[in-house]
């Protein structure tokens, strides 16, 4: 088993005891919803290799989405949601749309992530105006910025 930390390096748990470090507490269950199957697994490795999440959901349509969230058990629900923003068939805007009006898919304390590779600043104003957006993100997501987002849920 290996530790992540923060500052860019892989420590073995033998060694942890010896080190005076921050290490992150991750999540069970986080959730990526991108129709780009490439998008969507790297977001998937990164997630998991940073040590963000132990079990990483992957779905490629907000309907299959939101079939999923009907349906999932309470020790299965997501604590956070990558959501691109620019998918083919539904948009992004419509699962936080759908959202708003379902607040009990969602937890209050369920971090939401916006994913996107190009976006605009009138679509990111529009973007924070939904309650449930923590932050958005530039795609592809790093190791490094998953730490970061870390950082920000630790303090």
């Amino acid at each position: 088993m290996k530790y992540f930390v923060h500052n860019s390096f892989e420590v073995s748990s033998l060694s942890m005891n010896s080190l005076n470090t921050k290490l992150y507490t991750s999540f069970s269950n986080a959730l990526v919803i991108d129709d780009d199957v490439v998008d969507s697994q790297i977001t998937k490795i990164v997630l998991t290799k940073s040590g963000f999440a132990k079990n990483v959901i992957v779905y490629n349509s907000i309907p299959t989405v939101i079939e999923y969230l009907g349906v999932v058990s309470s020790e299965e629900y997501p604590q956070s949601v990558f959501l691109d923003m620019d998918m083919s068939y539904q948009k992004g805007f419509d699962f936080l749309r759908f959202l708003e009006n379902y607040p009990s898919f969602l937890k209050e304390s369920c971090y939401l992530y916006v994913l996107s590779s190009s976006f605009t600043m009138m679509d990111i104003k529009r973007l924070y105006s939904f309650s449930r957006v923590r932050k958005f993100l530039q795609k592809p997501i790093t190791r490094q910025l998953v730490w970061k987002l870390m950082d920000s849920l630790e303090s």
